[in-house]
């Protein structure tokens, strides 16, 4: 599912929240919407919204669809201006909550896990063989699960004591 989902070639769209340094023009977005030549191809974003910010620091909502390797930056650098900050805010139909930070993740609900199979194009049968963990995957949890529960109850060693040493005298 995660290889069809994020493979280039799917017509997903992804969501991102962008602080661009530099004046962003009508030109610009004009030419970000209808497509740039990027060095493995045409990229084009599908939306351009407006965020905060004014001035020289700007927050822009800009959607792909394909999601080649830093498609997002590189169209933005097409046009001469810098990206200081980008987040990925959506997925498919899944909202990315802000409290997610780099190198975490959320469990995501059953129904949006059947959502986004259909959207991948997998049909009931494979979302329910999917949802069955393999002997492997179960035994795997258990161990994790195991652990976890020998941590929490070991007993936690007492603190030592700092020594003060006596005074030097002369």
């Amino acid at each position: 599912l995660a290889n069809k989902l994020m493979h280039p070639s799917s017509v997903i769209d992804r969501e991102y929240l962008v602080r661009i340094q530099g004046d962003v023009t009508d030109e610009m977005r004009s030419s970000l919407l209808k497509g740039v030549v990027l060095d493995d191809g045409i990229a084009r974003f599908t939306d351009i919204v407006d965020g905060a910010g004014e001035g020289k620091n700007r927050w822009f909502y800009c959607v792909v669809m394909e999601g080649r390797n830093r498609e997002v930056r590189r169209l933005w650098e097409s046009q001469g201006v810098k990206v200081s900050r980008l987040k990925r805010v959506r997925y498919a139909n899944i909202f990315i909550p802000s409290h997610v930070r780099v190198g975490q993740w959320i469990d995501l609900t059953e129904r949006e896990i059947q959502d986004l199979c259909m959207t991948a194009g997998f049909d009931s049968s494979t979302y329910t063989r999917m949802m069955e963990p393999t002997r492997d995957e179960a035994a795997q949890r258990e161990r994790h699960d195991k652990k976890l529960r020998a941590a929490s109850a070991a007993p936690r060693r007492p603190k030592v004591p700092v020594r003060k040493r006596p005074p030097i005298v002369e």
